[in-house]
């Protein structure tokens, strides 16, 4: 059986569900707008009033996050660098490690390892909370950009963690958006694949093996990212993010 099929395998047999309060439905990043209000505190206010939802420490999950809108999340530069500083400063400090991103048009991607079990909840409703209020100031508008429910899944164990990260990292390939990750600028590839690695990331353990698998770890990393998945191993990937 060869990996990719075990890995398959792997992914339809075990469904592990994060620890959550079962009370009701929650709001994972939900912003509430009044279309006045942008003050400074009024993205931590907004924070409180969402329902939480706890997950569990150590655990790796995966999250796509679709746009709010009938259009695009990001319309140009200035938007996708918002967001991206915001996301690379804050997950530390809010005790989340963040492993691998991409920011498309439409959606957010990303791998992500919570280290308390609010920690994650207070990344993603802060990065929805402050980007709606700079995007709505901007733009004249009164709407949450993005969905308050992400798809969002734990990976069942650390083998399958580093397919995960390529998937990620070769989404603007995949969607035909870039030819090569590499021109894609808001994305975790080149952090990674030209060893421009920095303190806002987190290795996780499966990419730590990767490194010290053989020499040449970046042309190694880079070679792998390029070897296009089997298209029906893609979909299998993609179906965990819509599950």
């Amino acid at each position: 059986m060869s990996q990719q099929t075990q890995i398959q395998t792997q992914l339809h047999a075990q469904q592990v569900q994060p620890d959550s309060n079962r009370s009701g439905d929650h709001q994972l990043a939900g912003v509430r707008h009044n279309g006045t209000d942008f003050s400074p505190d009024s993205a931590s206010r907004r924070r409180s009033e969402t329902r939480r939802m706890n997950y569990r420490s150590g655990q790796t999950y995966v999250i796509q996050i679709q746009s709010a809108l009938c259009s695009k999340g990001f319309f140009d530069r200035a938007c996708y660098d918002f967001y991206e500083v915001r996301l690379l400063n804050r997950a530390r400090p809010l005790n989340t490690q963040l492993h691998a991103y991409c920011l498309l048009p439409d959606a957010i991607y990303l791998m992500v390892t919570p280290m308390t079990p609010n920690g994650l909840h207070e990344l993603l409703a802060s990065l929805n909370a402050s980007y709606s209020d700079y995007f709505n100031l901007r733009f004249q508008r009164r709407r949450k950009v993005w969905q308050e429910r992400p798809g969002l899944h734990p990976l069942p164990d650390n083998a399958i963690c580093l397919e995960f990260q390529k998937y990620i990292e070769r989404l603007p390939v995949d969607q035909a958006e870039h030819s090569h990750p590499g021109t894609h600028p808001w994305s975790s590839y080149s952090r990674y694949a030209f060893d421009r690695f920095n303190s806002h990331l987190t290795m996780h353990p499966r990419f730590q093996c990767f490194r010290k698998m053989g020499a040449n770890p970046m042309r190694r990393y880079r070679e792998f990212i390029a070897s296009p998945f089997n298209e029906h191993y893609r979909q299998s990937l993609r179906g965990i993010f819509l599950s």
